[in-house]
């Protein structure tokens, strides 16, 4: 499950952010806490910034912030983001980002307003639309903002503003899909349900023709699109039809069955390709597109999130969960959060989710799940010079990276600004070997960059294992295990941060979580003091946990290394063979402080 995508969700008062997805290393790094009520949550165009919106009930209040993707200081973007109707106070229920700005609407059937934000506007960010009745926001295209009035009609607006269209009349519009996507010479439309007639229709947005999809189905339902086909599905059955054909109902049954949430792949745009996955209340289906459900995991209450099309995000029973999109009944998930009850979320190389669980000011949270850094990786190093010669015993100073980036998201600041890289940590001057002292890293930084937590972690000296209980140590923070060397010769570090179970086929096993900066992956170590070796490692690609063998590749006669080894640049097979001999026989505590 080649799954480097970032997940964000919505539902609480905080927004947290960690260093990797697994049942070793649950939770995540806070990205923002104290929230009320936070989203919906995206991505700006660019990726940089997560943007979230909102809403305290008592007294009615509101806004719509910002905050780096990475972590760091959040960012007022527009006060005054909700309004008090109909006894509730209602805050953003849609944002949209064209170009440089970001377009949301707020408010409920009796006063909604749209507005428009470029930078930071405080209570003077520009209104599209006041007052607005019976209707919302449905989204932006060719620099139009649409939106639905009226309980009938569906009308559009510049987002610089002037003249207002009603491109239709007579449609109660409910869920929609405005979908830009040009294929095979015609251009898609506004997909959407209408109230009164139980109907699906799609408004050209290019001839303002309204054409009917899907005529007279049961009951009210929602959509997805893809570049061919609607799909819609309204808690008994999914079903599809062609965009350019009226498929008088019942059109083309893919699945007859309870239905409580869905996701659909849109990383495969044509229709025979890809997968939707859907909830029955206590299962996760695969649905392919061409047709055949099947169950690729049996729960307890499963609300389905995302699918990026490597992975699927759900929820069971207060725990956040992902499988890769390729699993079956018999694929263990991973577990990346507990305690969770998202209302929002999205992706990038990295999962985002809001999470409220009882709905009380000031209890939300946003969290972020990402992948750790890898020494081999180029892109960690800070120079092309450096970035080409990825050295091979960084391990500790791409160690103390991870460990700095969490401590500065922890403390709301700004990984980006920080400058954080591998070779921030190489002793002495920047272009010095790391190698060389047999240690290979300053937690103070490389003399040029100071590292600006490094009086936030409290760091023991390197103290020979013995018959030291590092389990018992975690309990404080987390520890480095390592083993001291020279250069190109026995040194190498990882970094544990809790004891976990780990299953694996029909074996439980527990051990010490840790992430390896040479696989740059998760690892399980077992063994006792002075005794402990790497038992499994997480494979990215798949994100299941498996031994040296399970997860060797023979690439050809010379050089059998690690299937995933292409994700660091360069794992080979020396590699492969100093892991399965590594045992560390040193510690290093970090007590962070709060």
């Amino acid at each position: 499950m080649q799954s480097n995508t970032r997940i964000y969700l919505a539902a609480g008062l905080a927004i947290t952010f960690a260093i990797g997805g697994s049942s070793a290393m649950a939770g995540g790094i806070r990205l923002a806490s104290n929230l009320s009520a936070p989203g919906p949550v995206r991505l700006d165009g660019g990726g940089t910034h997560v943007f979230f919106g909102q809403a305290i009930q008592s007294p009615c209040t509101g806004d719509l912030e910002s905050l780096p993707a990475d972590g760091g200081a959040k960012t007022q973007v527009a006060a005054n983001a909700v309004l008090f109707e109909s006894g509730y106070c209602r805050g953003i229920s849609k944002m949209v980002f064209s170009g440089p700005s970001v377009v949301y609407g707020y408010g409920g059937y009796n006063d909604y307003n749209l507005d428009i934000a470029s930078s930071p506007c405080g209570a003077s960010c520009t209104h599209l639309l006041t007052g607005l009745t019976g209707g919302t926001f449905l989204g932006v295209y060719n620099k139009n903002a649409y939106y639905s009035s009226n309980f009938s009609d569906i009308d559009t607006i510049p987002l610089t503003g002037g003249h207002l269209n009603t491109l239709a009349s007579g449609y109660f519009v409910r869920s929609t899909m405005l979908d830009s996507i040009t294929q095979k010479g015609w251009i898609s439309g506004l997909y959407f349900v209408d109230y009164n007639s139980n109907s699906v229709f799609d408004l050209f947005l290019k001839t303002k023709q309204v054409t009917a999809i899907i005529s007279s189905a049961p009951d009210e339902g929602l959509i997805l699109t893809d570049s061919q086909r609607v799909y819609w599905w309204d808690g008994s059955q999914i079903i599809a039809s062609k965009k350019t054909v009226n498929c008088l109902f019942p059109c083309s049954t893919l699945y007859s069955g309870r239905v409580t949430s869905i996701a659909l792949d849109e990383s495969e745009l044509d229709n025979q390709k890809g997968s939707a996955f859907f909830g029955d209340d206590t299962s996760l289906w695969r649905l392919p597109k061409a047709g055949g459900a099947q169950i690729i995991y049996k729960g307890k209450s499963v609300q389905v999130l995302q699918t990026d099309g490597a992975a699927v995000y759900f929820i069971d029973h207060g725990t956040l969960k992902i499988l890769p999109t390729n699993a079956t009944i018999s694929t263990p998930p991973l577990i990346l959060a507990s305690s969770v009850a998202a209302a929002y979320s999205t992706l990038d190389d990295g999962f985002y989710w809001a999470d409220d669980a009882d709905g009380s000011a000031g209890s939300g949270k946003l969290t972020y799940i990402v992948q750790q850094v890898s020494q081999l990786d180029s892109l960690q190093y800070s120079t092309t010079d450096l970035a080409g010669k990825l050295y091979t015993c960084s391990c500790k100073a791409a160690a103390f990276a991870m460990l700095a980036r969490s401590v500065l998201i922890s403390h709301g600041l700004d990984v980006a600004a920080s400058g954080v890289k591998v070779d921030s940590f190489f002793s002495g001057v920047e272009s010095q070997d790391p190698c060389t002292d047999g240690v290979g890293a300053d937690w103070a930084g490389n003399g040029t960059w100071m590292n600006p937590v490094h009086d936030d972690v409290q760091l023991s000296d390197n103290i020979p294992i013995g018959n030291t209980d590092i389990a018992s140590l975690l309990k404080s923070g987390p520890v480095f295990l390592g083993r001291k060397g020279t250069k190109n010769s026995n040194l190498h570090w990882v970094l544990a941060t809790n004891v976990a179970t780990i299953v694996h086929g029909s074996e439980k096993l527990s051990g010490i979580a840790a992430y390896d900066p040479l696989t740059g992956s998760k690892v399980l170590l077992q063994g006792g003091a002075g005794s402990y070796r790497i038992k499994l490692i997480l494979d990215p690609t798949t994100n299941l946990w498996c031994t040296f063998s399970e997860c060797a590749l023979v690439n050809d006669i010379n050089n059998a290394a690690l299937k995933f080894g292409a994700i660091g640049g360069g794992f080979t097979s020396n590699d492969l063979s100093f892991l399965q001999a590594f045992t560390p026989s040193y510690y290093q505590t970090a007590l962070v402080k709060t």
